[in-house]
């Protein structure tokens, strides 16, 4: 409280200091909020960047049709976004990597990819599988490794599994796959 007197002015100075600095200090405060405000809203963006980059993954499928006179199998992944195909191998039952298929890895980004399965590969699993001899079908699957392309690229690594089966297309034998 302020009194006019002797040392009013005086009184005043420091009334004056002391609100001077109860403003900086709200003033440090409020920068510090903000700091911490803006620091929170990172982190959150960020992890939620890392949450969607964790669930991204591209759609697999397998196509097998009739193309002429012969049967066409193809690995098919697409994504919404862009994304780099590194690897794609043909697996045993057993997990046993049986085949590499060419891919041109890191270099090529693409939203989709159609990867050809050659009859020489598919063989090399039929030959080890019993139910192929006894009733001409056997199993398998492909393993594909890819990352996505972008400010929060992201691996990730899957596999499709497929049944095949021996079909005759113009007298010539192929594989069909389900998968």
């Amino acid at each position: 409280m302020l009194k006019h007197g002797p040392n009013y002015s005086e009184q005043i100075k420091e009334t004056n200091e002391s609100l001077a600095a109860l403003a900086a200090t709200q003033e440090r405060m409020s920068q510090q909020y903000t700091t911490a405000f803006e620091s929170e809203k990172e982190h959150r963006e960020k992890q939620e960047r890392h949450a969607d980059a964790a669930r991204w993954k591209p759609t697999a499928q397998i196509e097998s049709k009739v193309e002429g006179d012969k049967q066409v199998s193809k690995l098919i992944l697409k994504s919404p976004q862009s994304f780099f195909l590194n690897e794609v191998s043909l697996v045993a039952p057993g997990g046993a990597k049986l085949f590499d298929y060419p891919v041109l890895g890191g270099k090529v980004a693409s939203t989709g990819f159609s990867i050809p399965i050659s009859h020489e590969s598919l063989n090399k699993v039929a030959e080890i599988s019993p139910s192929f001899f006894q009733h001409e079908t056997f199993s398998g699957s492909f393993r594909y490794s890819v990352e996505r392309e972008g400010k929060d690229p992201t691996s990730f690594t899957g596999e499709i599994p497929f049944h095949g089966e021996r079909v005759y297309v113009a007298n010539t034998c192929f594989f069909k796959l389900n998968g």
